[in-house]
């Protein structure tokens, strides 16, 4: 017998109320599913966005770019992971880097990862350069000056931002 498939409507239900800011508890009760499936359907939209993304943002003429970062935690903040019971692989703080186009808010590019591990190669992480159609003027917070772990990369950011760009 084949997997139960979710109604459309029970689907566009779910993720209105998850993307109006409900928990996915509530989601569950107020709609009448199992937590798990709802927990999957929000897997399976993020992964559909992030593909869409990924094929759609492409080109981008954006005319000021804003790096920043945004700290949240996975399942504990750091100093409380030792004593946090049975704390799972990459719990923690939790960083999102994010390039944002400043005119339309549009956010061009972004990347996860935890703060110990500083970008490298930063244009690969944030995939700014493959994104933008020329490059801008960037506006930022100071993130080096909060941020001792990358202040080289974030500088490399920076001197490549603030290369003129050519009109079209």
């Amino acid at each position: 017998m084949g997997m139960n498939k979710l109604p459309a409507a029970k689907r566009v239900q779910i993720l209105s109320l998850l993307c109006e800011g409900s928990s996915m508890r509530a989601v569950s009760r107020l709609t009448d599913t199992s937590i798990n499936t709802v927990a999957k359907l929000l897997v399976d939209a993020g992964k559909f966005c992030a593909g869409f993304h990924d094929d759609k943002v492409r080109g981008v003429k954006a005319r000021r770019v804003q790096v920043d970062e945004i700290w949240s935690f996975t399942y504990a903040k750091q100093r409380t992971v030792g004593t946090a019971k049975a704390a799972p692989d990459g719990a923690g703080d939790t960083w999102t880097w994010t390039g944002i186009d400043a005119d339309t808010k549009l956010i061009v590019s972004h990347f996860v990862r935890e703060r110990a591990t500083p970008p490298k190669q930063p244009w690969r992480l944030l995939t700014l350069k493959g994104r933008l159609s020329r490059y801008g003027r960037n506006l930022r917070d100071d993130v080096t000056r909060h941020s001792p772990a990358l202040p080289a990369p974030m500088d490399q950011i920076r001197r490549i931002a603030n290369r003129p760009h050519v009109h079209d």
